[in-house]
């Protein structure tokens, strides 16, 4: 039982095999322990095991979690899953930010064997920790501030087995759409700026991809919401399998789904959303035996020196997208 007093809480343990129970409960006797059934007994002690597993799994905090408090990803949630993480602006690192004042490779966050430890990596700008520039590795405390630049400040935190299974599925609900398990459009944009600034830098192509399914109300009106769910699954499912690893999709909104690539050029682009088109409407999809046929329309936009933004990118693919719908749908317009 648990109790309240003045300082706090505090349990109290009956020992039910004395006779003893909570105030107001008749005590254990010979014969109620006779009457008590296996089930029960059964229960209580598998419950008894598994807050002991529980218990020792919390006791061990081990795990590292940095959460931006200032910079571009402001609120972002970062698991430290590897081993050596790698932080910087460039697309290759483990912690990508988009700030103009990181290097490439900014910092690394490496587990040893007695802790985590920061380490700068010949950054232009410096990293910091508790307001000093480090010129070496430091052992990382929990609660510590790591300054990346003058912009970009993360915190450090250990976590044992559960709160660490907490901020990964946390970290996962924050970037992913629920239906499709694509990212979200939070997430999207945010890459997108990322994927805008290296594309701006190093004068590489960058394409996006604007997608919308063709008369997908016939669909909900016709077959039900239901339905719909499951096109929109599959639908995503088909795209992340035509695409590229280095490729990113996400649903933007509806029936609407967002793809952002790179290195290749306006031919490319054009095959590789033909694949995209081709692939919705080749799916085969049945609800309660009936079929369903889907199709996509698909607007293509490339950067050029005119666009100063990401989003200004999106728009243009945008109004590629309407110009498809106008055209009869079904078909891609750059």
């Amino acid at each position: 039982m648990r109790c309240a007093r003045g300082d706090g809480f505090f349990l109290l343990r009956y020992d039910r095999a004395s006779g003893g129970g909570p105030p107001g409960e008749a005590p254990v006797t010979d014969s109620t322990k006779r009457t008590a059934s296996v089930p029960t007994m059964e229960t209580e002690d598998t419950t008894v095991r598994n807050t002991q597993v529980g218990a020792s799994q919390a006791g061990q905090r081990e795990h590292g979690v940095v959460m931006v408090l200032a910079g571009p990803n402001h609120g972002e949630l970062i698991v430290l899953e590897s081993d050596d993480t790698s932080i910087g602006r460039g697309r290759g690192c483990h912690v990508c930010i988009a700030d103009e004042g990181l290097s490439r490779l900014h910092a690394r966050i490496v587990r040893r064997a007695d802790g985590f430890w920061v380490q700068d990596a010949g950054s232009k700008n410096g990293t910091y920790l508790r307001g000093e520039r480090l010129t070496g590795a430091e052992r990382l405390k929990d609660g510590d501030r790591i300054a990346l630049g003058a912009d970009t400040v993360l915190r450090f935190s250990l976590q044992d087995y559960l709160e660490h299974d907490a901020a990964r599925r946390t970290v996962e609900l924050t970037i992913r759409d629920p239906l499709t398990q694509l990212f979200n459009r939070r997430h999207l944009e945010e890459r997108l700026v990322s994927e805008f600034g290296y594309a701006e830098r190093h004068r590489t192509t960058l394409h996006v991809m604007m997608l919308d399914l063709d008369h997908f109300k016939d669909v909900n009106d016709g077959f039900g919401h239901q339905a719909g769910d499951r096109v929109l699954r599959q639908v995503a499912a088909a795209l992340q399998d035509t695409l590229r690893v280095e490729d990113i999709v996400g649903r933007y909104g509806g029936e609407e789904f967002l793809v952002v690539t790179r290195g290749i050029g306006e031919q490319g682009a054009h095959v590789l959303a033909e694949r995209l088109r081709a692939c919705v409407e080749n799916l085969q999809t049945t609800w309660e035996e009936r079929p369903i046929k889907v199709t996509v329309s698909i607007g293509v936009a490339v950067r050029t020196d005119a666009h100063k933004t990401g989003a200004e990118l999106v728009a243009d693919a945008d109004a590629a997208l309407y110009r498809a719908k106008g055209a009869g749908r079904n078909r891609i317009e750059l």
